[in-house]
């Protein structure tokens, strides 16, 4: 079973998730309250009108595993 979500249905609250790239990478990707996607520093690219843009459009994404507690 696949944990992979279309990137058309939307996360149910605003933070950073995994997304899979057009181009088949993986990154890490902000949904904004405002339900638009982002960037979070993995996979970017610069815009050239002062920002960042993903290398590729996401086209699903799911929840970032959980934090490794040694």
């Amino acid at each position: 079973m696949s944990d992979w979500k279309p990137i058309e249905e939307l996360p149910p609250q605003a933070g950073d998730y995994l997304v899979l790239l057009g181009d088949g990478q993986m990154a890490v990707g902000y949904f904004d309250a405002w339900k638009t996607w982002g960037c979070s520093g993995v996979h970017q690219t610069y815009d050239g009108c002062g920002g960042v843009a993903f290398d590729a459009a996401p086209s699903h994404w799911m929840p970032l595993p959980p934090i490794p507690i040694d």
